[in-house]
């Protein structure tokens, strides 16, 4: 994927341009004074007992509001669109790749489809806009389904639903049967706009789903045959996106314009031991999230209509749903992903981005690829690579990020060219990512690198970290808060973190503000848990407030995590699914730094010798366990079980290791109630997590 070329001349030139370099640099200061990062956030002067001192931003320090808004004339995502519409109705807005080449649609042209999509699902699914009852909650009769991968189509049916104040609901590619079940029956959903590839999916539940009527695919033309069959086979009735289009068009019908309060989305969680939980995301969540992210940037890095935006991550996740949005409102220009993922860094080559939202799995994937490379080049590749990666170092240190350096014209452009040449932020969220890793993208790639924290109950907002904060103290962290939100610690005493704790406050981060969703559709219950009475949003993660007002994630309260790629994990779930007959105990573990997960087994004494047996073993309990041939069959055990009890693939382990030694009270691995202490754990058998973790990145290489 990333190679360079270094001749004789290159050589030569960059053993002549050190000195001249390292002057020229010397020349320049750094791109934000220090002072600057020292006091980050905006303290509280009181806090309650058993809490931290709430945080902001200093754009919205305590006395202020907190920023809800773009302009008082922008104040729901329909605002958000058609303000851009007006403003930029003849220039280029969205395109997808067709045959090697770029194909666009204008803001104007898109504007008039979403209407006519509008009026069409109206007209022919008879879904209703919201009457306005006065607290905003949908009804079934608002719900559109999603289930389509990141296309125009994805954009158009989500603008069309904005026009008429239709709330939609994705689904997610990695939901299974049950879930999928589970939410069209909760919203009581009539209408799913769909791809053909999901149509087999949705029939086999819809026995099930007795609200369902309609399904409109919008990659066929003419609904084939045998589609049809199985359609009316299910009583489900079964039409294409362009005849509901065609519909709208022959049939307008004025908009109708939703209020802040009304629900925009219903975005499901994945990340519980149970089914997902449908969070209602409002129009004035959504356009706080993009009015805070557009105002944390300093004026030399703010989004403007010349920017460009490629979509690839999960328009079913809040966080590429925000930023489309809030590009949209700004006027920029926005491609889809070819949908092939191999093919993914030749879209961005030719698209050319200049803002790169990522998770950190794929940055780390590129770190990798570029740092094998390296690896596997001759001496005098390798020693100009060293000497510009040093260089450029020192330039980061000093407090500038650059990609017009002699370095870069050198060395790193052709690598930045594998992302277009043009990129000047990336923005990575959803799992957290190393330092090693962002100060090398920072390096190699010239741009800046953002980091945020956030949830889908948050809008997928709440803390970035601050264009020219390059340095890390008091160790990595997720930022300061967005100016739409304040933040604090609350005392966590079963895992004795406290709002007290030196040198720095630890406790569950909390959220407030215009950011925090309206609650969890027909669950009450589980609202009242996550938002208290004072509004506050209670995230589960643990944190910590560096001495520079910046927050660092430091544990979970819940056992629950997320994998490098951004996947929720629910640990517990995990090990009741792939326990065996012969296994005693089980403690699966990962790290949110990894894509994988390992597991540590206890056997059974009892049943695992007689088992240990049939794979040609014969010894006593410690040799099994440090037998290479039977951790290999427990490992494919694992594997064999997982899959038939309906894990996905990241919740199935890839390493481990196996012991004798019980986890018990006495060990203090277990508690008087003989549940597993999973932070102790970790700390356990931290030695044996490390060589798992080694042997499987051994393995990739």
């Amino acid at each position: 994927m990333m190679s360079f070329q270094v001749d004789g001349l290159t050589v030569v030139l960059a053993s002549a341009v050190v000195l001249v370099g390292a002057l020229l640099a010397s020349r320049k200061g750094p791109d934000f004074h220090p002072a600057t990062f020292r006091e980050q956030s905006h303290r509280s002067k009181t806090r309650n007992k058993g809490e931290s001192a709430i945080l902001r931003n200093p754009i919205t320090p305590h006395g202020s509001p907190l920023l809800a808004s773009f302009s008082t004339k922008v104040n729901t995502a329909y605002d958000m669109f058609w303000t851009a519409v007006t403003e930029h109705g003849s220039r280029n807005y969205m395109a997808q790749r067709v045959a090697g080449s770029w194909v666009w649609e204008t803001f104007a042209g898109v504007g008039s489809r979403a209407k006519n999509v509008g009026a069409g699902l109206i007209r022919v699914t008879g879904v209703a806009p919201l009457a306005g009852s006065g607290d905003g909650v949908p009804t079934s009769s608002q719900m559109v389904g999603i289930f389509l991968p990141n296309s125009p189509e994805w954009i158009i049916t989500d603008h069309a639903c904005t026009a008429y104040n239709l709330v939609t609901v994705p689904l997610y590619d990695t939901f299974d049967l049950a879930s999928l079940e589970h939410i069209i029956n909760q919203t009581g959903m009539t209408v799913i706009v769909l791809s053909a590839k999901h149509l087999n999916k949705i029939f086999d539940i819809s026995g099930k789903c007795h609200a369902l009527k309609y399904v409109v695919v919008v990659d066929l033309q003419n609904v084939p045959a045998d589609v049809q069959q199985r359609a009316d086979a299910v009583k489900v009735n079964v039409t294409t996106l362009q005849a509901v289009e065609q519909s709208g068009k022959a049939n307008p019908r004025e908009p109708v314009p939703p209020k802040p309060a009304d629900v925009f989305t219903i975005c499901y969680t994945s990340g519980t031991t149970g089914l997902p939980k449908g969070a209602m995301i409002t129009h004035r969540n959504v356009v706080a999230a993009g009015a805070g992210m557009c105002a944390t940037l300093p004026n030399a890095y703010k989004l403007n209509k010349s920017d460009r935006h490629l979509s690839y991550l999960p328009l079913s996740h809040m966080f590429e749903r925000i930023v489309f949005h809030t590009l949209t409102h700004l006027g920029c220009e926005i491609g889809f992903f070819s949908g092939d993922i191999t093919k993914l860094f030749d879209d961005i080559q030719t698209f050319q981005p200049t803002l790169f939202p990522t998770v950190p799995r794929l940055l780390g994937r590129l770190y990798d690829k570029v740092s094998g490379t390296i690896e596997q080049s001759g001496l005098v590749k390798k020693s100009v690579f060293n000497l510009a990666y040093g260089a450029k170092r020192r330039l980061l240190q000093s407090g500038r990020v650059t990609k017009d350096s002699i370095w870069d014209r050198l060395v790193f452009g052709k690598i930045q060219a594998r992302i277009g040449g043009r990129v000047r932020t990336m923005l990575t969220g959803a799992a957290p990512i190393s330092p090693d890793v962002i100060e090398f993208v920072r390096i190699v790639m010239g741009c800046q690198v953002l980091e945020g924290y956030g949830q889908t109950e948050s809008t997928a907002a709440g803390c970035v970290t601050r264009v020219g904060d390059y340095q890390f103290p008091f160790g990595s962290h997720v930022g300061v808060p967005f100016p739409s939100v304040e933040v604090k610690l609350v005392d966590v005493p079963s895992m004795e973190y406290y709002a007290t704790d030196k040198p720095n406050p630890r406790g569950e981060i909390c959220f407030r503000g215009p950011l925090v969703m309206k609650g969890y559709f027909k669950e009450p219950k589980l609202t009242a848990e996550a938002i208290d009475s004072d509004g506050w949003l209670h995230t589960g993660d643990v944190g910590t407030i560096l001495p520079n007002g910046t927050l660092k994630i430091i544990d979970r309260v819940k056992n629950i995590f997320k994998l490098s790629q951004g996947e929720y994990v629910a640990p517990e779930k995990i090990e009741q699914k792939i326990k065996t007959t012969y296994m005693a105990q089980l403690y699966v573990y990962g790290d949110s730094l990894q894509s994988t997960l390992v597991v540590i087994v206890i056997p059974d004494p009892e049943a695992f010798l007689p088992w240990a047996k049939t794979q040609g073993f014969d010894g006593t309990l410690e040799d099994a366990c440090n037998d290479e041939r039977i951790r290999k069959a427990v490992l494919t055990d694992i594997t064999t079980i997982g899959k038939k009890s309906g894990l996905h693939t990241f919740e199935i382990p890839k390493a481990l290791y196996l012991t004798p030694e019980a986890m018990t009270v006495e060990n203090s691995l277990l508690t008087p109630t003989f549940k597993t202490k999973r932070n102790v754990a970790q700390k356990y058998y931290a030695s044996q997590i490390e060589q798992m973790y080694k042997s499987l990145a051994s393995q990739k290489k």
